[in-house]
């Protein structure tokens, strides 16, 4: 898995690494901050994102997470398991 790339609603993760520019048509793992890759909108409730400005793999004592930045709705999200 790798970090995920960002925009305006959603955090997409790939595997295998980030698609590298000009690279189309590879599928995205999950889709972070909506319920499926086509239902979407901005949103305050739980797991929405407005706006998520940065994402980041963390490991803790509960695991890997992802910690992702929601600018619009300021706060944190943290995304498990992984």
């Amino acid at each position: 898995m790798s970090l995920p790339t960002v925009s305006a609603t959603r955090v997409l993760i790939y595997q295998g690494g980030l698609p590298r520019p000009g690279e189309f048509g590879r599928a995205a793992i999950a889709a972070l901050g909506q319920s499926n890759f086509i239902d979407g909108g901005m949103g305050a409730g739980p797991a929405q994102l407005h706006w998520p400005t940065g994402a980041a793999l963390v490991r803790d004592g509960m695991g890997l997470a992802i910690v992702v930045a929601d600018e619009q709705n300021n706060r944190v999200q943290v995304f498990r398991p992984l």
